[in-house]
């Protein structure tokens, strides 16, 4: 590793004297040029040293991490993205490009898509499988015996079943799992929540078993501004979809409450439209027109509680949640309407409607502002995996059944949507 490092400085250093080489040799020729030939040329060449600097750019990018922080220690851990997340733009798996690991505490890690980094294939510390798009073609041909296969998906298996058998009967085929799920070996939840207090993070809980100390909801004075907010509401809900028919029938709940109020369906299953790209201004939207954002998931599975509920928890806007997750693991009570507490979508109704005609009321469900912040995941889920790579001390391991890993026990059935407490916990 050390030898290697040395390579790169000087291939950096080699780099850097062609630039200034090239530029003296275009300069010299320019000065014996012509007039109309030196505007040729000036242009040639700063078309030259332009992509000179990007070529520059993408060594120093993909080696600086390597020269500022391992000093030559050779102790540099690297984990290759092997394919991609639905699509190019998302080769490195959302978590970023660049030195993504250099706030962590343990920062000796390097993430790339680019296969041909190191030597061989078996030089890599990790190799991170976007499972359910694997291609049983595209596959290393060997494997070292330090080397962690890390399964990864940010989708419950109900909704992406994995595309190729094979993956799912071969068995030891992974090491590692990295998911949403609170029983993954590396956690990549959709967020998380910290204690403004102790600052410490609450949950999700350590122990998929176990339950958040939440603080009791307290009586909650809104403020001027709060009230303000809520008075200017004139709308009583807003769904943001993409995806119309579903394994959850959510579509189908939605339908129900239509019969009561307007709901306001923004995207591909709706005639309105926000631009999800301009998350702040969908936000602001939802914020200042409306009372309450259907937070349904697309699949009732455990512990899948996806960004529709955690990004718009920042605005002044209460969630209503249909899901298969413990919402009581996730976010703190009293921030959220679950529709399991409610016999029919008639008592729902009646409920968000009241609620929507009282400001204090409303404004309760706020309360948890003043304790608890929501965080994104992707650092502390990078820093997790960078931490464990470099812990010698875990013992090795393999997942013998992937098949019941995955899909067992895991998603449940929306039943005949009778609109019972009992239908939300029938299993397929």
């Amino acid at each position: 590793m050390i030898n290697r490092i040395h390579r790169h400085q000087w291939c950096l250093a080699l780099l850097i004297i062609v630039i200034i080489i090239s530029l003296i040799f275009y300069l010299t020729n320019i000065e014996k040029a012509d007039f109309i030939d030196w505007r040729i040329r000036k242009w040639q060449v700063l078309q030259e040293i332009d992509q000179l600097k990007r070529t520059a750019e993408k060594f120093k990018e993909v080696h600086s991490p390597w020269l500022s922080r391992a000093n030559g220690s050779g102790n540099v851990k690297t984990i290759l993205y092997w394919n991609t997340m639905y699509a190019e733009k998302h080769r490195h798996f959302m978590f970023g490009t660049g030195d993504v690991f250099r706030d962590c505490p343990v920062s000796h890690c390097y993430g790339t898509p680019n296969r041909s980094l190191m030597k061989s294939l078996q030089d890599y510390d990790a190799i991170l499988f976007h499972g359910i798009e694997m291609n049983i073609k595209d596959l290393p041909t060997a494997r070292s015996d330090f080397q962690r296969y890390i399964f990864f998906s940010w989708e419950s298996s109900a909704s992406r079943p994995i595309n190729d058998l094979y993956f799912v009967l071969a068995p030891n085929f992974y090491n590692w799992t990295m998911s949403y799920r609170l029983d993954s070996d590396i956690r990549r939840p959709y967020g998380r929540v910290r204690d403004l207090l102790t600052r410490e993070i609450v949950a999700p809980p350590g122990d998929p078993g176990g339950i958040v100390p939440w603080r009791s909801p307290d009586p909650h004075k809104p403020s001027d501004g709060e009230l303000e907010i809520i008075k200017s509401k004139r709308k009583i809900a807003a769904w943001f979809v993409s995806h119309c028919d579903t394994r959850s029938r959510r579509e189908t709940l939605v339908k129900e409450l239509g019969k009561y109020f307007e709901v306001d369906t923004y995207g591909k299953c709706g005639d309105l439209e926000c631009d999800q790209n301009n998350n702040d201004e969908c936000y602001d939207l939802l914020e200042r027109d409306y009372f309450f954002y259907f937070s349904f998931e697309n699949t009732l599975c455990r512990d899948y509680v996806t960004e529709k509920l955690f990004l718009p928890m920042s605005r002044y806007v209460i969630p209503v949640v249909y899901g298969g997750a413990d919402y009581s693991k996730f976010v703190p009570p009293h921030s959220y309407i679950n529709i399991m507490d409610f016999n029919s979508t008639h008592e729902l109704a009646e409920y968000l409607i009241r609620l929507s005609m009282s400001p204090v009321q409303y404004a309760s469900y706020f309360w948890w502002k003043s304790h608890y912040l929501i965080e994104d995941t992707t650092k502390s889920t990078l820093c997790d995996l960078c931490e464990k790579l470099h812990n010698d001390q875990l013992p090795k391991k393999s997942i013998d059944n992937f098949t019941d890993y995955y899909l067992t026990d895991q998603c449940y059935s929306p039943g005949n949507l009778s609109w019972s407490n009992s239908m939300y916990l029938r299993k397929n």
